[in-house]
C-alpha cells in the first residue's frame, strides 16, 4: 500500500512537471506577440529615421575636387572637318581636408535621431597643363563631386589667390567658374574650398586619384565607428568626442578604385535591440520561476494549481511589454528596474495572498535576483 502511494505520488509529480513544461512552452506564444510589437515599434523608428534623413541631408559623401577644362577637337569625316566639344578633367595632386563635425539630436514624436553639421576646409593643389588652358573654350570650372547637395548649407566658396569664387549646384557636382587668367597664372593651382553641410549616420571621403590625401576630423560624438578601406594613422577618444587622422597616397589607391574613408556615427543599442536581447531569455526565466514555485509548493505543502502557474507565467510575459513601453520614454536601465519592480511586486502580492507566509517573500526575492542576473 505504501509503495503504491509512493508510485502514485511520483506519477503525479511527473505529470505535473510535464504539464508545467508544456505551459512554459505555450507561454512563448504571448512572448512572440510581444516580439511582434517590438518589431513594429522598431520599424516605425526606422521609418522616422529615413524621413529625417531625406529631409536633413542623408549621408555626406565628399569626393576629390577636379578642374574641368572644356576644349574643341577637330575631326574629319567624309572629307569634312567637324568641331567636337570635349572636356578634360584635371585631378588634384594633393588634398587636405579639415573637418569639424558637431552632432545634435532631433526629436520626432517619441524618437530621438542623431544628426550632424560638418564644417569643412578642403585645401589642394593641381598641376596645370598651360597649353590645355590656352586652347580652352568656354568656362573653366572647379568641381566638387558630392552625392547630395541637399545637405549643403549656405554658399560654399573656393578661395584662390585671395579671391572667392562661389559654387553652384550642377547635377551631382558643385562647380565654381574660374577666370582663365587665374588658372593660367601658375603651373600649379592652389585652392581652398570652404563648405558647410549637414547629414546623418556617417561621413564618407573618396581619395580618388590624389597622390597625397589627408583627412583630419574632430567631433563631439562619443561613439564613432572607423570603417571603409583605410585605417586611421592617429585617433583619440575622450569624454567630449574624438579626433582622428588619415593619410592616403596613390600607392594605396592604385588598385582600389572607388575606395573610401568612412566614419560612422554609431548609435548605441536602441531600447528595441536591448528589449529583444532580454526576450531571448524569456523561456529560461519562465522555466526557472516555475521551478521556484514548485520548490515553494514542496516545502510549504501548499498545493498550487496549474491556473496559478499560468497567471504567474502571463505576469512574466507582461514584463517585456512594460519594459518596451517604459523604455521609449526613459533610459533602458531605469525602465528595466521599474518593469522588474512592478512584476515582482504583483507576484509578491499574488503569492502572499494564498501562501500567507515568508516563503512568498523568499520566492519573489529570488525572481528579483533572477532579473538582476539577466540584466547583468
Amino acid at each position: 500500500m505504501e509503495s503504491e502511494n509512493k508510485t502514485r505520488k511520483r506519477n503525479s509529480v511527473l505529470w505535473k512537471g510535464c504539464f508545467v513544461l508544456l505551459v512554459a512552452l505555450v507561454l512563448q506564444i504571448p512572448i512572440l506577440m510581444v516580439r511582434g510589437v517590438v518589431n513594429d515599434r522598431k520599424d516605425l523608428s526606422n521609418d522616422v529615421e529615413s524621413e529625417v534623413s531625406n529631409s536633413w541631408g542623408g549621408i555626406l559623401s565628399i569626393n576629390s575636387p577636379e578642374l574641368i577644362v572644356p576644349y574643341s577637337n577637330l575631326t574629319q569625316k567624309d572629307g569634312k572637318t567637324y568641331k567636337e566639344k570635349m572636356e578634360q578633367k584635371i585631378p588634384s595632386s594633393e588634398i587636405t581636408i579639415d573637418s569639424d563635425v558637431d552632432t545634435e539630436i532631433l526629436h520626432r514624436s517619441i524618437y530621438d535621431v542623431p544628426v550632424y553639421r560638418a564644417d569643412m576646409t578642403i585645401s589642394g593643389k593641381m598641376t596645370i597643363d598651360q597649353s590645355l588652358i590656352k586652347n580652352s573654350e568656354g568656362d573653366i570650372r572647379l568641381s566638387l563631386p558630392i552625392a547630395r547637395a541637399k545637405g549643403v548649407e549656405g554658399r560654399p566658396v573656393a578661395v584662390i589667390a585671395g579671391k572667392e569664387y562661389p559654387f553652384k549646384a550642377q547635377d551631382k557636382l558643385l562647380v565654381a567658374v574660374l577666370p582663365k587668367d587665374v588658372v593660367s597664372a601658375s603651373p600649379e593651382l592652389s585652392y581652398t574650398i570652404l563648405i558647410k553641410s549637414k547629414g546623418m549616420d556617417r561621413v564618407r571621403f573618396y581619395p580618388g586619384n590624389a597622390a597625397i590625401y589627408n583627412v583630419n576630423m574632430k567631433s563631439d560624438y562619443p561613439s564613432p565607428g572607423f570603417k571603409g578601406d583605410y585605417l586611421t594613422v592617429e585617433r583619440n577618444h575622450h569624454d567630449t568626442g574624438f579626433d582622428a587622422k588619415w593619410i592616403v597616397t596613390d600607392l594605396n589607391t592604385v588598385s582600389a578604385t572607388g575606395s573610401y574613408i568612412d566614419v560612422e556615427l554609431i548609435v548605441p543599442a536602441s531600447q528595441y535591440q536591448q528589449t529583444e536581447r532580454v526576450m531571448k531569455y524569456s523561456f529560461l526565466i519562465i522555466l526557472l520561476v516555475f521551478v521556484a514555485i514548485y520548490l515553494v509548493e514542496s516545502i510549504t505543502r501548499c498545493k498550487i494549481n496549474i491556473v496559478q502557474y499560468i497567471v504567474t507565467g502571463l505576469s512574466l510575459c507582461l514584463f517585456y511589454l512594460l519594459l518596451l513601453s517604459i523604455s521609449e520614454f526613459l533610459s533602458f536601465g531605469l525602465s528595466y528596474a521599474i518593469a522588474a519592480a512592478m512584476t515582482t511586486g504583483a507576484l509578491v502580492a499574488y503569492f502572499y495572498g494564498f501562501l500567507m507566509s515568508k516563503f512568498a517573500l523568499i520566492f519573489t526575492g529570488s525572481v528579483a535576483l533572477l532579473y538582476v542576473f539577466i540584466y547583468i
